[in-house]
């Protein structure tokens, strides 16, 4: 069966396909099981929670496997983006890289832009994507069920637009997820412009990094009046190193649940060269955020907000008031919480954790593109 597996996978890549030995290696390495060319498991799944495996998010799974082994960006066979290009041709697919692409440079020109129903996996190859071009690295413009794993994800050169990853207009059932993102343009990550659906996005076990501004969550005018949240997000078990501001900064119609996250951070010198701010988890415009468990590591002994809640208008209704919720977390002071009684409960269970020792030692185990 293995053997006819990759046969069928050499078949579908084409005359410029590495030997098949390689695909199975590739396979092994990244610990998923394939059959009939389609991935049918992978035991870093095994880790979804929050708000992308309440939804249902599969990505790829089922679908045909697409293996990157060239390290130039274009259209050429082998290239990431003729991957992902034809994955969202038909409808879907896994998106793999080669063992020779171990911690390669891959200069990414232009924003990659997944279709529906895609799993981008680094695997053990972890690949190293640099932003060179314009826009966002990966950007998720109205996707569904799109799942980005366990890869290098930075910017370098050019204007100060677009973010590492952007998740925009509609884009619903994402899991970002083991990656370590630095240094980028604009933002790490942002989800903004639910446009009409409520945006289910998890972002869990990943090493942020080296940046300013971190993650901004926008689920725009109106708080939750009159309906759910227009953004519903998991920040779970993240470890945040050296990062300035917005661990998340949330506005709108928005619930964010920040559970067992690092927090490392201190102000940042921008590209500029100017100071930015510091600050752990903002909260505005009538968003809702649930923060528990946080492990919070001042540096440079610097005395900084953990939490903290923009003022609303006067006189706004309950339903568009700011609130957050602050349970169990550590640090050299108590983080305040805000009208805590408006926040509500997350719809799921998150493994827990006791203890900032033992919860320190689960997002090393949890965090990071090596995680199989």
């Amino acid at each position: 069966m293995l053997q006819a597996t990759l046969s069928l996978l050499a078949a579908v890549l084409g005359s410029h396909a590495p030997d098949t030995s390689a695909s199975a290696a590739a396979n092994r390495c990244a610990a998923v099981l394939t059959r009939d060319g389609r991935v049918i498991d992978a035991d870093f799944y095994r880790r979804m929670a929050g708000f992308a495996a309440v939804a249902g998010t599969r990505g790829g799974l089922g679908r045909r496997q697409y293996l990157v082994w060239r390290a130039d960006d274009g259209t050429q066979p082998g290239t990431l983006r003729s991957a992902l290009k034809a994955a969202s041709e038909a409808g879907g697919g896994w998106v793999s890289f080669a063992p020779e692409l171990h911690r390669r440079i891959i200069r990414v020109q232009a924003p990659l832009r997944p279709g529906s129903n895609i799993t981008v996996d680094g695997g053990c190859a972890e690949p190293q994507l640099v932003g060179v071009g314009r826009g966002s690295l990966f950007h998720l413009r109205g996707v569904a069920n799109v799942v980005l794993a366990r890869m290098q994800m930075t910017q370098a050169g050019g204007p100060v637009d677009g973010d590492c990853v952007t998740v925009s207009h509609g884009a619903d059932r994402i899991w970002i997820a083991n990656n370590r993102i630095r240094a980028c343009k604009d933002g790490l990550v942002d989800v903004t412009r639910p446009e009409g659906r409520t945006m289910r996005v998890t972002i869990s076990g990943n090493a942020l990094s080296d940046h300013d501004k971190a993650i901004l969550v926008d689920g725009g005018v109106g708080g939750v009046c009159g309906g759910p949240p227009a953004i519903k997000l998991t920040l779970f078990r993240n470890s945040f190193d050296r990062t300035g501001q917005r661990h998340p900064r949330v506005s709108g119609s928005a619930f964010v649940h920040a559970a067992q996250n690092r927090l490392r951070f201190s102000p940042r010198r921008r590209g500029a060269g100017s100071m930015g701010g510091s600050s752990g988890i903002v909260a505005g415009g009538g968003a809702r955020v649930l923060a528990e468990d946080l492990l919070f590591e001042p540096q440079r002994g610097q005395r900084l907000r953990l939490t903290e809640a923009l003022p609303d208008a006067v006189g706004v209704a309950p339903c568009a008031q700011t609130a957050i919720r602050v349970e169990r977390a550590s640090g050299p002071e108590p983080a305040p919480s805000f009208r805590p009684e408006l926040v509500g409960q997350a719809p799921y269970a998150l493994p827990g954790a006791r203890g900032s020792a033992r919860l320190g030692r689960l997002i090393d185990l949890d965090t990071g593109s090596e995680v199989r």
